[in-house]
């Protein structure tokens, strides 16, 4: 694996890890909030906020996962890399630089990849 693949991995664990961090400390700061203010907290919001908590947790356990899988040689992790590095170009301006990096890195050609020739080559 070459080392741009290796640093493409270790982002996607690092930004799964941000996911996760950062959706519990604003379901701790909404819970908060509600606790301390005199609004009541209607239970649409409540409901919605479980969703909204649930899908980043989701997408962020899996961006972890997939970081993990890729450093294995994964394909699958590498199809949700390219997917997630896609929708991570929206997210102006560190997001772009982050998503075009690793989508380069992702998709060149790596002539030291296993999956390659060589080591065809030198089994016949």
């Amino acid at each position: 694996m070459s080392k741009h693949k290796n640093v493409v991995a270790n982002i996607a664990i690092i930004i799964g890890g941000l996911g996760l961090c950062g959706t519990l400390c604003y379901c701790l700061f909404v819970g908060f909030i509600g606790i301390i203010s005199e609004v009541k907290v209607t239970e649409s919001f409540v409901f919605w906020s479980v969703i909204q908590f649930i899908c980043i947790c989701s997408i962020s356990i899996a961006e972890i996962y997939a970081g993990l899988r890729y450093l294995k040689g994964s394909s699958t992790a590498r199809s949700w890399l390219i997917l997630t590095n896609i929708l991570m170009l929206i997210a102006f301006p560190i997001g772009t630089i982050i998503g075009v990096y690793s989508l380069w890195a992702i998709l060149k050609e790596d002539p030291d990849d296993s999956r390659g020739t060589a080591e065809s080559k030198s089994k016949v």
